[in-house]
This record gives C-alpha cells, structure tokens and sequence, in this order.
C-alpha cells in the first residue's frame, strides 16, 4: 500500500515550494490512485507513461486521451497487423517465382492480411493489449508483469494464450476464405 508519506514526498516533487494549496488544484484523490497502480511498476523499475500524471486533470481524461492517442498512434501505423503480417509473408518462398507464382503470392498476401486484420479485430480487449506491449513496446514478461501487476511466469502465460488465440483464430479465418477445414 501507498504510504502517506511517500504520497506526500511525491506531490513536493510535483509542486516544489508551493504550499498546501496546491492541492485544491490538483485531483489528489486521482493523483492518489494514480501512485498506487503504479506501485508494482515503481519496484521493477518499469514505470510507463501514467508515471507523469501530476494530478492537473481529472484521472479519467488522462486516461481517455492517453487511450485515444494509443489508438490513433497505433491506427495510423498499423503496427501489430503490419509486424505479424510481415512476418507470417517472409514465409512465403518468392525470389525465383514466375509470374502466376507471383500473382498467387499477391493474392496470398491479401488473404493472410484480411485474415489477420480480422482475427485481431476479434481479439479481446486484453489480448490486443498484452500483444500491442510486447509486440509494439517490446515489453518482455517482467514489464508485463510489473504493468498488469501479477507474477512473470502468468504475464508470460497471458501473452502465450494471447498469441495462441490470434494464430488460431488467422488460421481459422485461413481456413474459411481458403476452403480447408
């Protein structure tokens, strides 16, 4: 638990040489929760970004904009779809391919792409999240576990399920587009 005195020591740091007034500008009651997440984090030394919410802001539109930004960071760069994309199509042989080989190989990046975009669409909110940290992060299972608060080895078995979930789920999308059961 947040002790009081390391709450205190981390608003003087926020607001050095201000007095006790400060606080009726800041959300302490967010600010106070906001220190508290980030307890398991602040021990691993792992503190993301919730690290420099100074409480000037209601806790829940930090949130909501640090969530919209994500978003639109991740939209605009498509990153997790782009990564396994890329990486299921290196997959594919291709250098000597005559060209209805590689019209077959074009065909088949489109289909491995709507597959994927689509498992991923299907994704649970935790799946996408735990994926989006290690695959766009390039958070590892101690990150991980420091952020979601549990122990490595279940951080390290929610990714595995997640990845698990995604590669059949594209396999399955594979499978209906392609006709193969």
């Amino acid at each position: 638990m947040l002790e009081p005195a390391a709450f205190t020591s981390h608003v003087e740091d926020l607001f050095p040489g201000q007095s006790l007034d400060a606080l009726d500008r800041i959300h302490a009651a967010d600010l106070w929760l906001a220190q508290r997440l980030l307890m398991p984090a602040a021990q691993a030394n792992t503190l993301p970004r919730i690290g420099r919410y100074a409480g000037q802001a209601p806790l829940d539109a930090w949130l909501y904009t640090s969530a919209r930004r994500l978003a639109l960071t991740s939209f605009r760069r498509r990153d997790v779809v782009d990564l396994i994309t890329r990486e299921l199509l290196g997959k594919i042989p291709g250098e000597s391919l005559g060209p209805e080989q590689q019209l077959a190989r074009a065909e088949s990046r489109a289909t491995i792409k709507l597959a994927i975009d689509r498992a991923f669409a299907a994704a649970t909110l935790a799946e996408r999240n735990v994926l989006r940290l290690s695959l766009i992060e390039r958070l590892g299972p101690d990150e991980l576990a420091a952020i979601f608060g549990v122990h490595r080895a279940t951080a390290a078995r929610q990714l595995a399920q997640a990845k698990q979930a995604l590669r059949e789920r594209v396999e399955r999308e594979l499978g209906a587009k392609l006709g193969v059961a």
